[in-house]
């Protein structure tokens, strides 16, 4: 509008001059060729004067006239824009701030009034620090780098005011007037609902990825699972062999070493003496056959009601004597009842307590222990079975429930799987900790009346 103000003032005054002098010059030169008398060249003078005047009138109006138009478009044209700019200003969901070159807010959009919680009256001679966060360091930051380029973007925590902090999307641009006063505007967009969505999409993301891990470990122990019926029934058939084909000849040693020592009472002492070693061992060759069948083909027990100190008792009573191994219990009088098949129970801590026994060659202390128990929301008594041995090493830690896996000479690995299996199948599960060189701890979860019904 200022430009345009000074284009018209130099037009009029340029179009008058320009009219003056050809008029004062075209009508002279006009009066020097009439000849006529001074009075009459007078009279001309006034008639020239009295035309300039109406003429340079004539001029001056429509020069005006077009101007004022000009003017009034400009002013229409600069009315429109104010109206559009003023409309996006009132209707932005963003918070759209003007402020002044020392921080204080000029004016505010409904949206800003909104998301700060203030009214206009309120926001307006607020400044720059009481929306912000001024300990966020990214204030400076940012107040910097509008500074040296002129504008900045980023996020800056904001406070409302109830004290509530937020994280904004801060847009910040610095501009002058016509004037030379320095303002900024800035535009602040709440990123709460975003922070959120992306809180909620990383929880969702995290409870997808244990879904996912916890659905991967069922495929695995299915799988698992699957593989180990395979292997099992493919065992079974070979233990339903090998005892086919292994117990008729080891009965015929049976019977045969048996009809040898009633017709040989009075031999020599070295063949009695071979004579029970061909026993002891086709009884262990029977008992090998025995394992294996018991492993492959598992019976389901009868589970009942029981207690924990009498399996115990019945236990230890197979182990009468263990030279140089101090036997130790700590057993609770006020116990819960156990609901498994007592048989198969007192089998497999049989089994654990010899080899606990086998892993103390050199004498040490055993220790048996009952306690109630919970894992996963459920009852459980615990039995541990703790040997002073020579313990397991790591490496076969994880090994030693396999079938078939043995570090001891004349074993085939059957022992400590039966005893899972066992344990397992009275809805009981086995763990087991072990320091080398200083013994193994198993631990027998089992399975109580209350929980087992349910």
């Amino acid at each position: 509008m200022k430009n345009l103000l000074r284009k018209i003032e130099w037009r009029i005054t340029l179009i008058y001059a320009l009219f003056g002098i050809f008029w004062i010059f075209f009508t002279d030169r006009i009066l020097f060729f009439l000849d006529q008398d001074p009075i009459t060249l007078l009279k001309y003078q006034n008639y020239k004067g009295w035309f300039f005047v109406l003429i340079g009138a004539l001029l001056l109006f429509f020069t005006l006239s077009n101007a004022l138009k000009k003017m009034r478009e400009a002013v229409t044209g600069e009315q429109e824009i104010q109206a559009r700019y003023q409309k996006i200003f009132q209707a932005s969901m963003d918070a759209i701030l003007l402020l002044s070159a020392d921080g204080s807010i000029i004016a505010a959009n409904p949206s800003a009034c909104k998301m700060f919680g203030l009214s206009e009256e309120e926001i307006v001679g607020m400044t720059r620090n009481d929306i912000v966060d001024a300990t966020d360091s990214r204030v400076e930051v940012g107040l910097e780098k509008r500074k040296q380029n002129g504008y900045f973007r980023g996020e800056i925590t904001c406070i409302r005011k109830n004290g509530q902090k937020f994280p904004g999307e801060v847009s910040s641009a610095v501009f002058t007037d016509q004037s030379g006063n320095v303002f900024s505007t800035t535009i602040i967009r709440d990123h709460s609902d975003i922070k959120n969505a992306q809180r909620e999409l990383l929880s969702y993301n995290e409870r997808l990825e244990k879904e996912v891990q916890t659905r991967t470990k069922e495929l695995e122990k299915a799988h698992e699972a699957l593989l180990q019926q395979e292997k099992m029934a493919t065992f079974g058939n070979l233990a339903d062999s090998v005892a086919h084909e292994l117990r008729n000849p080891l009965g015929v040693i049976s019977n045969a070493v048996y009809y040898l020592k009633l017709i040989l009472q009075d031999t020599d002492p070295k063949i009695i003496e071979y004579l029970r070693i061909l026993e002891r061992e086709s009884q262990a060759a029977v008992q090998i056959i025995s394992n294996l069948l018991n492993y492959a083909k598992l019976q389901a027990g009868d589970r009942q009601t029981a207690h924990a100190i009498d399996i115990v008792k019945k236990v230890l009573a197979q182990f009468p004597d263990t030279p140089g191994v101090e036997i130790a219990t700590e057993i609770p009088v006020s116990l819960p009842a156990l609901f498994v098949d007592p048989r198969q129970i007192e089998q497999a801590l049989g089994r654990l307590v010899e080899n606990a026994l086998q892993a103390m060659k050199d004498g040490g202390r055993l220790s048996i222990g009952v306690k109630k128990s919970k894992k996963e929301d459920k009852n459980f008594v615990c039995i541990t079975i703790t040997d002073t041995g020579s313990g397991i090493p790591p490496e076969n830690l994880s090994k030693i429930f396999e079938p078939l896996f043995t570090t001891r000479q004349h074993h085939i690995g059957l022992g400590l799987p039966l005893s899972q299996r066992l344990i397992e199948a009275n809805g009981g599960f086995i763990e087991v900790k072990s320091i080398p060189g200083k013994g193994s701890t198993f631990s027998v979860f089992l399975p109580v009346k209350a929980e087992a019904s349910e």
